[in-house]
């Protein structure tokens, strides 16, 4: 069986600010189309996928990617071509699910048994 490697993809897109109407009635709107970029961030923990999930207005990609064993994940970030990886609150798993919001697993189980992370 063949094996496959996913990446992650990062698209930030720039919207012009146009003047609105009645503020400047004597100026015509210059319409200016929206651009885009496409980052491959790659798979910065040597597992075989991570994912990208937010991006802030300072270019921080927040995400989350898989360890080399493919089994545990850690939460991200990339900035300016770098990786930073958050590792965990002692258990295995971490995850970025949103802009800057997420989840950690600790290393000591819940005393009541309940597990809100992923497995």
């Amino acid at each position: 069986m063949k094996s496959r490697t996913w990446f992650s993809l990062a698209i930030t897109f720039s919207i012009p600010l146009l003047p609105l109407p009645g503020l400047s009635q004597n100026q015509e709107a210059t319409k200016v189309p929206a651009s885009y970029d496409v980052i491959n961030l790659g798979t910065p923990l040597g597992g075989f996928f991570a994912i990208a999930v937010g991006v802030n207005t300072e270019g921080v990609i927040s995400g989350y990617g898989n360890l080399p064993s493919n089994e545990t994940q850690h939460a991200l970030l990339w900035l300016g071509g770098h990786t930073k990886d958050l590792g965990t609150l002692g258990g295995p798993n971490s995850a970025i699910l949103g802009n800057f919001s997420g989840f950690s697993e600790l290393s000591t189980p819940d005393p009541l048994g309940q597990d809100f992370c992923e497995d």
